[in-house]
């Protein structure tokens, strides 16, 4: 269910000392009810980050997104924050900077951004990788020079493992 103070919590029992709630793990140890609702808190922060906007008609632009801590599983999604014009989409790509080398398409091999599409449209991107180790710096690259309006922001959905 979740891990605080490094004991993995499988089930919760709410308990109270003194006016102070607790919570138990199946092996009776307890933890206050603050450090796991911390726990908690900080773990679900870290599932999901975004980029900063992408305008699809501007340059082109790489962005480093975020450095993994720890290992996790990834999967990525493009969030149209501007309506998409119906000229042809640009590419975007989603890699890793590597010490000394930049892989910029080690998750997302590039793909052409959609036309036509609402503000709020969201699309989920085809992975050529999906595992992310502990220093991984996650990058978005955008192609840029599209003809027409839109704008895009680059979605990460993180699953520690």
């Amino acid at each position: 269910m979740g891990t605080a103070g490094g004991v993995t919590l499988l089930s919760y029992r709410l308990g109270d000392k003194a006016g102070c709630p607790l919570i138990s793990n199946t092996d009776g140890e307890r933890t206050s009810l603050g450090t796991i609702l911390e726990a908690m808190q900080a773990d679900l922060e870290a599932r999901c980050i975004t980029s900063n906007v992408v305008d699809l008609s501007g340059s082109a632009v790489t962005e480093m997104v975020w450095a993994a801590d720890a290992a996790y599983t990834l999967q990525a999604y493009l969030l149209y924050t501007e309506a998409s014009s119906a000229d042809a989409g640009i590419n975007v790509k989603v890699g890793k900077l590597i010490v000394g080398t930049d892989d910029d398409d080690f998750f997302v091999v590039a793909v052409a951004t959609e036309v036509s599409k609402e503000a709020g449209y969201r699309k989920a991107l085809t992975m050529a990788n999906t595992a992310v180790v502990a220093g991984d710096i996650i990058t978005f690259t955008s192609a840029g020079s599209k003809s027409g309006a839109g704008n895009v922001i680059l979605q990460l959905v993180l699953t520690r493992i």
